[in-house]
């Protein structure tokens, strides 16, 4: 079995793909539906996605992103809060961004497409 870090990880970097990577408009049922397909099968993505019409899953959201926004700054998507043990927590914002965000994670970053990319 899995662990969640795990599958939160793969859907999260199916969405940042089908977004940022493939133009998809992740806000449209169909696409969000293909997204999560990806990593769950067919009965467990429709779970997903009639748990987020839930009024406790939509207040849950609001919550965490009054949070954000008011506690941490976070005023868009996407955005990245990180903080390496015993030093100060970093917030960055945009896509753009991905290459600062490897570099302080110490992790090698080819670009969005690297397939493509003629650097």
């Amino acid at each position: 079995m899995r662990e969640k870090e795990e599958v939160l990880e793969e859907v999260s970097r199916n969405f940042w793909k089908a977004y940022f990577q493939e133009d998809k408009d992740i806000s449209k049922p169909e696409v969000i539906r293909e997204v999560l397909e990806k990593t769950f099968s067919k009965e467990e993505a429709e779970k997903y996605i009639q748990m987020s019409n839930e009024a406790e899953v939509k207040q849950k959201l609001t919550d965490v992103t009054t949070d954000l926004v008011q506690n941490k700054g976070i005023f868009g998507f996407p955005s990245y809060s990180i903080q390496k043990e015993g030093e100060k927590e970093i917030i960055l914002f945009g896509s753009d961004r991905m290459d600062v965000l490897a570099w302080i994670i110490e992790e090698k970053y080819d670009g969005p497409v690297p397939n493509i990319s003629k650097l």
